[in-house]
């Protein structure tokens, strides 16, 4: 016995054009959103530095201390500005400088008149180590700045610089608030980081977190500093 389908009622009729497909033509863009671009920034440039400087038998993070200490000089640092400098935990970076004091790039010794204060100085081999891996920071900042036309760099850098600072400044606020400060005490962090008219901004400029440790983008420090200049009474320049 044969079966009969019954026609369909929009059969013979000719199909609907297709839709545009997500993504392409005549749809509009994702709107770009900053946390996702900077931490897939942020997490390609310090892989691509982890591996550029793994024959050295460093990372990005002792990277980052051994800049900061060969910027203070012969004098060094306290061990709790390091940490202050980079914006990590004492727990991370007292595990830091143990290595790389057991590697013979730092050496650590009690300050005078605070013995529980340590002070933290870049040895001759540490000088060295940082740089060798400072000539490869700065042709992977080379690299990377490279995609945008010169004279766009260095403003796109300030930019950057003042988002970093905008970021910094929330956290603060957030730590304040967290910690029961009231409002009206606390003041305009933003503002006040404002450089004043006709005034070039200090920026750090680098292309990079500004802190170390644990966090899903691993170290700290990033690999450059793109400007010579002082900020704090130290030589600032390039890593």
């Amino acid at each position: 016995m044969e079966v009969v389908t019954p026609p369909s009622p929009t059969q013979g009729q000719p199909l609907p054009a297709p839709g545009p497909l997500p993504g392409g033509a005549g749809v509009p863009p994702a709107p770009r959103r900053l946390p996702p671009l900077l931490r897939r920034a942020w997490f390609s440039l310090n892989q691509a530095f982890r591996r550029r400087i793994a024959h050295l038998r460093l990372t990005p993070d002792q990277f980052t201390a051994l800049r900061w200490l060969d910027e203070a000089g012969s004098e060094g640092l306290r061990q709790r500005e390091l940490i202050a400098q980079m914006a990590s935990d004492p727990n991370t970076i007292a595990s830091l400088l143990r290595r790389m004091e057991r590697a013979g790039w730092v050496g650590r010794r009690p300050e005078p008149g605070d013995r529980r204060a340590l002070r933290v100085r870049l040895s001759a081999a540490g000088r060295r180590q940082y740089q060798r891996a400072r000539v490869m920071a700065l042709a992977l900042q080379a690299e990377v700045l490279a995609v945008l036309p010169a004279p766009e760099r260095e403003p796109f850098l300030e930019r950057l610089e003042r988002v970093a600072e905008a970021c910094r400044g929330a956290a603060e606020e957030g730590g304040r608030a967290a910690e029961g400060e009231p409002a009206a005490d606390r003041k305009p962090l933003l503002a006040e980081r404002s450089p004043a008219a006709g005034q070039s901004p200090d920026v750090t400029r680098r292309l990079g977190p500004a802190r170390a440790g644990p966090r899903g983008l691993p170290d700290a420090g990033g690999p450059v500093r793109a400007s010579a200049g002082t900020r704090g009474g130290r030589r600032r320049a390039g890593r």
